[in-house]
């Protein structure tokens, strides 16, 4: 194997559950989110509802939407998830 995906506990290495990966990942993403709220003080908005004015609306609307998301999909997992063995009946 070479040095980039070495065996660990049975995953490779580059895989999402190494913690260097995710730490990277997590603070890329912190990053890129405080970057956009910056852009928010700077760009003009032209919104047609008073509310889309407010500071950081655009970044609430996302955490909302992708909360609802990920209730979303727990109910769908647990509506359309099968128990291990099901097709070895």
């Amino acid at each position: 194997m070479s040095a980039d995906r070495q065996d660990n506990g049975g995953r490779p290495a580059w895989r999402l559950g190494d913690r260097a990966t995710l730490k990277r990942l997590i603070t890329a993403l912190t990053v890129a989110s405080l970057a956009l709220l910056a852009t928010d003080l700077v760009v003009p908005r032209h919104g047609k509802l008073a509310m889309e004015s407010v500071f950081g609306f655009y970044a609430a609307l996302a955490l909302i939407g992708v909360g609802l998301v990920w209730v979303g999909g727990t109910f769908v997992q647990a509506v359309l998830d099968r128990p291990e063995d099901y097709y070895d009946r």
